[in-house]
């Protein structure tokens, strides 16, 4: 049965000479060892008066960016066995935030994912954060195919204006 890490404790164990407990923790919580390490005297104290209700798993899982798992959502405090730890990550990736797919004939953007709408921000050369919300890349991107559909006309308006003729100079 794997140990129930708190932060205090598991920082002593990864800065002591006890390799089993290095390793332990250092395979279940990467993100949590490798700052712990990095950690001076001051550190270690600001994380010995961490309170006994955050774990590690619970801050390597605010490191991965998972802050829902971290406040408690995605399963019991009381929760110690890897088996529900490996269930916790696999059920991650099936979470998968999907544009809506009301209009899919009129919208090209209907229906995908937030990797593949930040993907096209990225081919458009638009300014975005990566991990965001459907919502923020699908206004990134609505609001660059408008600037650039208003531009467009005004382009094609001074294209659309020919030379004046010159045939005055000819003569036939």
């Amino acid at each position: 049965m794997a140990k129930n890490w708190l932060v205090g404790e598991g920082a002593r164990a990864i800065k002591s000479d006890n390799a089993a407990d290095k390793l332990d923790i250092g395979r279940r919580f990467p993100l949590f060892a490798i700052l712990v390490a990095q950690t001076n005297d001051a550190g270690m104290a600001l994380l010995d008066a961490v309170p006994a209700y955050v774990t590690a798993r619970k801050i390597e899982a605010v490191l991965k960016g998972d802050a829902g798992e971290a406040a408690g959502e995605a399963g019991d405090e009381g929760e110690d066995s890897e088996d529900a730890e490996a269930e916790v990550e696999e059920e991650k990736p099936a979470k998968k935030e999907k544009a809506p797919a009301a209009a899919k004939e009129e919208d090209p953007y209907a229906g995908k994912t937030a990797k593949e709408l930040y993907t096209i921000c990225k081919e458009k050369k638009i300014a975005v954060e990566p991990k965001q919300s459907v919502e923020v890349y699908l206004k990134a991107i609505k609001k660059a195919d408008a600037a650039a559909k208003a531009k467009a006309p005004a382009k094609k308006a001074e294209s659309d204006k020919k030379p004046a003729a010159k045939d005055d100079e000819w003569e036939i």
